[in-house]
């Protein structure tokens, strides 16, 4: 967000310090990303929050009003973007930050042309689009970025989490050339810098790290136990499994009551997370909708795919019967 206002500043507009946002979006509990998170309930008792900071719909074709039936869903939900820049007049905007595939506000799976209109409307209005690939990068969604599979490049990157596998901590924002070379050619400096910035021990475990995830190829193996997943939760028809979605190891179910609802059914996620957990399967939950999140470690087994399914199909319908 440092790099888009500085950014802007170097294009020659230095009112342009708003970020745009998504509703649904989870981008960290320190105050300036706390702001940037859409979700209100995380926020509610922490406020006042930084501003410049503007929310927007997120693409959710499960409780949005542009559903999967909608050809034009992703031109739609895009249009929200080029409304809000709008709104609040283009020179004011730095930037749309947003996760290419929402993690903790549900698995969002956006249309798959969605980024590519996001695309064309941050370049229309001179926005930068940073993609907060924290979740999503580095395999998880069965490519190296969630982005690859929509065939468009954002401005900035911010990851961590797979940079490293989590064995130490680190994270990185990766930045285009055309931002560093506005930056440059202006002349601004980059103010910024962190107590262990660049620690060689963290650094030299991304780099093993790295080596093995190309080595291993553990993008294209996410991708193909993403699809057995998938397939195997599919093929089971379980009548309390509203909406499925996901890509690569990087997979959202949807609670309902029972097939053909939306109704929602309070609890029932954290209820499936912990019947799991009793036969030793660890699963996550969106913390503020029904939503069972999927991610299990790129090196997971076929033989373990299957027994997620298995146990996974196994207690939503314990846990729906009971509710």
């Amino acid at each position: 967000m440092k790099l888009a206002r500085l950014y802007q500043r170097a294009k020659g507009r230095p009112q342009g310090d708003k970020i745009i946002c998504l509703d649904l979006a989870y981008h960290g509990n320190t105050m300036g990303a706390l702001s940037a998170t859409g979700l209100a309930k995380h926020k509610e008792l922490f406020g006042p929050l930084v501003p410049g900071f503007v929310h927007i719909q997120a693409p959710d074709r499960f409780e949005g009003p542009f559903g999967y039936g909608d050809p034009e869903a992703g031109a739609k939900y895009a249009a929200a973007l080029e409304e809000a820049i709008r709104r609040e007049g283009p020179e004011t905007v730095a930037a749309f930050l947003a996760e290419p595939i929402l993690g903790v506000g549900g698995i969002i799976v956006p249309p798959d042309d969605y980024w590519r209109h996001v695309r064309a409307v941050c370049d229309k209005y001179g926005i930068l689009w940073l993609a907060d690939e924290v979740m999503t990068g580095f395999g998880r969604t069965g490519a190296m970025w969630a982005v690859d599979h929509y065939g468009v490049q954002p401005d900035v990157i911010c990851t961590a989490k797979g940079l490293t596998s989590g064995y130490l901590p680190l994270g990185a924002v990766i930045a285009s050339d055309r931002v560093i070379e506005a930056i440059a050619e202006a002349g601004l400096p980059f103010t910024h810098g962190f107590t262990y910035a660049g620690h060689p021990v963290a650094c030299a475990v991304a780099l093993a790290n790295i080596e093995i995830f190309e080595r291993e190829r553990l993008a294209a193996r996410s991708a193909a136990l993403g699809d057995r997943i998938l397939a195997g939760l599919e093929a089971r028809q379980n009548p309390y499994v509203g909406d499925l979605r996901g890509k690569g190891l990087m997979i959202g179910i949807e609670l309902v009551r029972g097939a053909g609802s939306k109704e929602r059914i309070p609890g029932f996620g954290f209820g499936v997370e912990a019947a799991c957990f009793q036969e030793g399967v660890i699963i996550g939950v969106a913390p503020y909708r029904e939503t069972l999140m999927i991610t299990p470690p790129l090196v997971l087994t076929e033989a373990e795919a299957d027994r997620l399914v298995d146990v996974l199909d196994r207690a939503i319908r314990q846990v729906g019967r009971a509710s």
